[in-house]
């Protein structure tokens, strides 16, 4: 479930927000609530990946990512959609990339992405969720694996 200031909308597996800035369709939202902070679990091995995951979902968001910060705390993500590939250009750490399906499955996972780099396109993947870097593996995360917003 995702929470924005006390209002709660989860549409099937679209991801929509009841922060008065989302679209009025179930698709994806014009802008982001600034300050909508989700919990991210994989439902399949019962584990948390994130449980203060940032929404990068405009254009300028998926563009910047974490672009130039210093770090990304444990506990902490960034889930951009739509997206199927991802740049490290200006980043300053390594993360893990989870890619997702429409279906909140996963389907590609790249681990210890270095900055400079880029990722594979991804022709399933309609979000990635950037995590700190080891996070997939200490949480056992595995292609198929279903997650939870």
């Amino acid at each position: 479930m995702i929470q924005c200031e006390g209002t709660v909308l989860l549409k099937q597996a679209n991801i929509a927000f009841g922060c008065g800035m989302s679209s009025s369709k179930a698709r994806l939202p014009v802008k982001e609530c600034p300050f909508l902070l989700m919990i991210i679990k994989n439902a399949t091995r019962k584990t948390i990946l994130a449980n203060k995951c940032e929404l990068a979902a405009s254009f300028f968001s998926r563009l910047k990512g974490l672009q130039f910060r210093r770090e990304l705390p444990k506990g902490t993500g960034l889930l951009i959609t739509p997206c199927d590939s991802i740049h490290m250009f200006f980043m300053r750490f390594p993360i893990d990339a989870i890619f997702i399906d429409s279906n909140n499955r996963i389907v590609y996972i790249e681990h210890n992405i270095k900055p400079w780099r880029i990722s594979r396109v991804v022709k399933d993947a309609r979000s990635v969720l950037e995590l700190p870097s080891g996070t997939a593996l200490s949480t056992g995360s595995e292609i198929g694996d279903i997650l939870e917003m």
